[in-house]
């Protein structure tokens, strides 16, 4: 009878839970942790048996360990287990969090941080990282973010990148964690350091705005800073699932690409210096394996149009690219590359070509072959590189300037 009128009062309006707000915050923190949570409502509902318990957190706040505040949130959805509840207990299931405004920051240290919009920067390793500095466990199931506006903002290369009405899911497997993500992706360049970036909870200037709820600190509101662009934002978008280890640091990477710039992401990193610049939206799949939080091994395959391959003292110019395409796999942390297909169309000019790039102790080996057809030779120097036998180079290009190569082939070996 009492199991009964339970049921009943479980399936009327929703009722407060709050005498429970001690235990349902002890339930959200990692073991560990050096944050506390403190909720100011909490109030449960259930629609029938065959739907989870569902608990809105109202009023959430994350305090250091010295009783200092950090951020809070205005609300947050948990599901939970009936009968944990009921043996006095509280266990979490799955958090929900909708439309929030969520800045990530790489600092000139290169340290990642979040910010909030009033200023106040906590590094990431504050909620994934224990006291120890070891990786923390989530303490419950599943946690899903719904219609993010997530930004990064990278003060080391002044880059920024826009995901807005991102969705992404995050599901615990005992040691592994399961991640899967939509992100539309626009980006912005040129930016004042020193101010940072404006209107975070709205996105990028040319967007509408969202309703979002904010994450806000104890500290005085600053000045909204103001972004400085000198070109359009560019749009993309990437989704995917990644499967990462916590314990050995090991996992795989799928993404399914539309229209993401290369150029754009080197960008946002250090690792394209001394490479040719590829200009040009490219779709496709990339799949990635880690090991040891490296790379160990990549597969792609990714096409484009509309786009441009330049570098300096590489190319004599810039090559204007009607289309691209690539098909290849890396092993062993990069030093092996394998280029199973790769294709461009420039005007008339069609390249069609395999390589593969070993790296050992004593230096690069680099195999290439191909054919071309319809090249215009006095365009020759174009694609011929600068650095590539450079005398055979100036010869031809002085001893031939003017006709048409209806075929030829193409045949590179490089050793140390």
């Amino acid at each position: 009878m009492a199991l009964i009128s339970g049921g009943f009062w479980f399936l009327s309006a929703p009722h407060s839970l709050d005498r429970f707000n001690d235990k349902i915050a002890q339930a959200l923190i990692p073991e560990g942790a050096d944050f506390n949570i403190n909720i100011n409502h909490s109030s449960i509902s259930w629609q029938s048996i065959r739907q989870p318990l569902d608990i809105q957190l109202e009023g959430i706040t994350l305090n250091s360990i010295e009783g200092h505040t950090l951020a809070s949130l205005k609300n947050l959805h948990v599901t939970a287990n009936l009968f944990s509840l009921l043996l006095g207990e509280f266990k979490a299931r799955t958090v929900t969090l909708d439309a929030p405004a969520i800045h990530i920051i790489r600092m000139k240290e290169g340290i990642l941080a979040l910010q909030t919009p009033q200023g106040n920067t906590l590094p990431l390793a504050t909620f994934t990282k224990d006291s120890e500095g070891n990786n923390a466990e989530l303490p419950f199931h599943k946690l899903i973010i719904n219609k993010a506006n997530i930004i990064y903002q990278d003060e080391q290369h002044l880059q920024i990148a826009y995901a807005k009405d991102s969705n992404v899911q995050l599901l615990r497997k005992g040691e592994e964690v399961e991640v899967n993500f939509t992100l539309p992706l626009s980006f912005e360049t040129s930016f004042t350091p020193e101010k940072s970036i404006a209107d975070t909870e709205q996105g990028p200037a040319e967007s509408t705005s969202v309703t979002t709820q904010e994450l806000s600190a104890s500290q005085p509101e600053q000045e909204k800073p103001t972004i400085i662009s000198d070109k359009p934002l560019e749009h993309s978008s990437i989704h995917g699932k990644a499967i990462y280890n916590i314990q050995n640091n090991s996992g795989t990477l799928s993404a399914s690409l539309k229209t993401l710039n290369p150029a754009t992401i080197c960008a946002f990193t250090s690792l394209c210096n001394g490479h040719p610049s590829l200009s040009i939206p490219i779709s496709g799949d990339v799949a990635l394996r880690i090991e040891e939080a490296n790379v160990k091994e990549t597969a792609f395959h990714l096409s484009g149009e509309n786009g441009t391959l330049s570098q300096e003292g590489f190319f004599a110019d810039t090559i204007a690219l009607d289309s691209l395409a690539i098909t290849g796999k890396t092993n062993n942390f990069f030093s092996e590359v394998n280029i199973e297909s790769f294709g461009f169309n420039a005007g008339e000019l069609n390249l069609q070509a395999t390589a593969s790039i070993l790296q050992k102790e004593d230096g690069q080996y680099v195999n290439a072959d191909g054919t071309a057809s319809n090249l215009a030779v006095n365009d020759l120097y174009r694609y011929w590189p600068q650095t590539l036998a450079p005398l055979s180079r100036a010869w031809v290009i002085a001893s031939i300037s003017d006709g048409n190569a209806p075929s030829a082939s193409l045949k590179v070996r490089i050793t140390p």
